[in-house]
């Protein structure tokens, strides 16, 4: 862990999404956004109906009258020729998964992928650029081949060059707006770690709340790791298929909502850094494991669990294949404790056994008489704070309708794990969230609400989930 400068954090954030200001370093700062989406894992859905739709209206802003039926049959069988071909086509590809299909829908994903060149030099592959380029490759020949008719009289870009049919289209976060997706990404990311001075977390908290009331959604807050040329977005990123028009006409509206968030971002930075205290810092626990894979790792790689995996008589389905390594370098580090079998030294920060036999009970040979059981209680503590620390960006990420919405953030912020104790074979979760104004949707009161906005289920699903993989026993969550 290493304490860093919160001000020169800002200014980060800043030169990333906003950069100097002209016009020529804000287009720049736009690329450079793009790019970093792109690179992300990407689902992708092709639906034959909505792009017939979209085609219509393309049709209609070029002809200026509605298509024949004729024609719309036409556009219904391309779309249908085209998800075809992308079925073909994902079952040729190594890295694209198909998740659902249909005769006229089909969603898949792509995964993300770092290229190396032929210098050694290593980035991540676009996604976005890959779609684009094989849908190409599907589209294109059908058109030639079987519906050219469709298609006669259509408009040219400035340069001249006929638009194309289909276009690839973000659902969210890529044109202006994006810069605000990223912004509040970064700023969540600033709330997981340590604060020396707990007003600066305010601050910081302050700024990210305030992404709500310039429209962005919970879903569109993403989150980003890595730097230079291997930077991405650990967000899924969701692209679909839809005529040209259609595009332009939500990156339109996309550009003017983002001008908002443009100058929010701006306003937010500036406000943040005159109300930080003198000399702001944070720890920063990059370099290291993050601890959520330290613990996971710890859970599902014990010698105990690697024996039974090497014997067949257990399967690992986790995505914790190996022990970990921790990359922290400090020299001053406070403790050093070997894990005894295959597992690497991890220093300071880190998990130590004593946490690893409190959370895989039962996996290890050492009696559990002989544990200190304030020790493990300690250790508890520690999974409580990694999971408060995410909890209200894990609820955000799973609130929305038929739930509750997320507006200010003030519900999602209010939300904490008040103790995880030990009890009859389970481990005691109790938490609390702000009671006024949002009991009433507990249906305690006279009013009747939707029996998904109670915000309990909503809660302790949030909590599994962040839950999962540092906890192998059984959970009973409750609200204080």
């Amino acid at each position: 862990m290493a304490t860093k400068d919160l001000q020169k954090e800002l200014d980060n954030i800043h030169k990333l999404t906003i950069g100097d200001g002209d016009s020529k370093g804000d287009r720049r700062v736009i690329r450079g956004l793009r790019r970093i989406l792109n690179r992300a894992e990407s689902q992708v859905t092709v639906d034959s109906t909505t792009f017939k739709s979209d085609l219509r209206d393309q049709y209609k802003k070029r002809m200026g009258k509605e298509p024949s039926g004729k024609v719309m049959e036409g556009y219904a069988n391309l779309g249908k020729d085209v998800v075809n071909g992308w079925k073909k086509k994902i079952q040729q590809h190594e890295d694209m998964t198909l998740t659902s299909s249909t005769a006229t829908k089909i969603v898949f994903v792509i995964a993300e992928k770092v290229k190396t060149s032929k210098k050694g030099t290593q980035s991540m592959r676009d996604n976005y650029m890959l779609f684009q380029r094989e849908n190409q490759k599907i589209v294109q020949p059908l058109i030639k081949s079987k519906y050219h008719h469709l298609f006669r009289g259509r408009t040219r870009t400035k340069k001249g060059h006929v638009r194309a049919v289909g276009d690839v289209g973000h659902d969210y976060s890529v044109t202006e707006k994006g810069r605000g997706g990223v912004a509040a990404g970064m700023l969540e990311n600033l709330l997981a770690e340590d604060f020396p001075n707990p007003n600066d977390r305010d601050v910081i908290q302050k700024a990210r709340d305030g992404f709500a009331t310039v429209g962005l959604k919970a879903e569109e807050v993403l989150q980003i790791q890595g730097s230079g040329r291997t930077m991405r977005s650990t967000t899924k990123i969701n692209l679909s298929l839809e005529s040209d028009t259609t595009n332009r006409a939500k990156q339109a509206e996309d550009k003017k909502e983002g001008e908002n968030v443009k100058k929010y971002i701006i306003d937010a930075i500036k406000a943040s850094k005159s109300a930080l205290s003198e000399g702001a810092k944070y720890v920063n626990k990059e370099g290291s494991t993050p601890f959520i894979d330290q613990v996971g790792e710890a859970i599902v790689c014990t010698p105990v669990k690697m024996a039974a995996y090497r014997a067949k008589k257990g399967k690992n389905l986790t995505k914790y294949k190996t022990p970990v390594k921790n990359a922290t370098k400090r020299k001053d580090a406070d403790t050093e404790t070997k894990i005894k079998g295959s597992r690497q030294t991890i220093k300071g920060g880190g998990v130590d056994s004593a946490m690893v036999a409190t959370i895989t009970k039962g996996q290890r040979k050492d009696n559990p008489k002989k544990e200190d059981f304030a020790l493990k209680i300690r250790n508890l503590l520690k999974v409580k704070r990694a999971i408060n620390a995410r909890l209200p960006a894990e609820i955000r990420r799973n609130m929305g309708k038929p739930s509750l919405t997320n507006r200010t953030g003030r519900f999602s912020n209010s939300a904490e794990i008040t103790s995880i104790t030990p009890a009859a074979q389970t481990l005691m979760v109790k938490y609390t969230y702000r009671l006024n104004p949002y009991e009433t949707f507990e249906n305690t009161g006279s009013k009747r609400w939707p029996t998904g906005y109670n915000p309990k289920p909503l809660i302790a699903k949030s909590i599994r989930g962040l839950a999962l993989g540092l906890m192998e026993d059984k959970l009973t969550i409750r609200r204080e």
